[in-house]
């Protein structure tokens, strides 16, 4: 089974370099606090293989490349339990448009469980 991220006191991405059971590139940037919907410019620097439990707040929007390095995503933050055990967000995917990424389609709410 291919991940794109997991939550493990940090939102981390698929990255060879992150975790030796990683076997992908993905990486993951800030947007801070924006909408989701909002049209994104392709960033040319700052991802990061992981963000910090601490630095995740509800409102945040971040900016995914997938495992494969071909895809990309947009998450924003909308729970993060007192227990910090349970992060929910809601989500779109993206399509390449003049260098830009558009979202497109629903964003319906995930919620994921911290691994163990």
């Amino acid at each position: 089974m291919n991940v794109d991220f997991i939550f493990d006191n940090v939102l981390g991405m698929n990255n060879k370099e992150l975790a030796r059971f990683f076997s992908g590139t993905g990486e993951i940037i800030n947007l801070g606090m924006t909408e989701l919907d909002v049209e994104t410019p392709i960033p040319a620097e700052g991802f990061e293989m992981s963000v910090d439990i601490e630095d995740l707040n509800p409102g945040q929007v971040f900016f995914l490349k997938t495992a494969d390095g071909l895809n990309y995503g947009k998450i924003q933050i909308t729970s993060l339990s007192e227990e910090q055990d349970v992060l929910g967000f809601d989500w779109g995917s993206l399509d390449l448009r003049l260098d830009q990424l558009i979202l497109k389609g629903e964003y319906p709410e995930c919620v994921i469980e911290r691994s163990f």
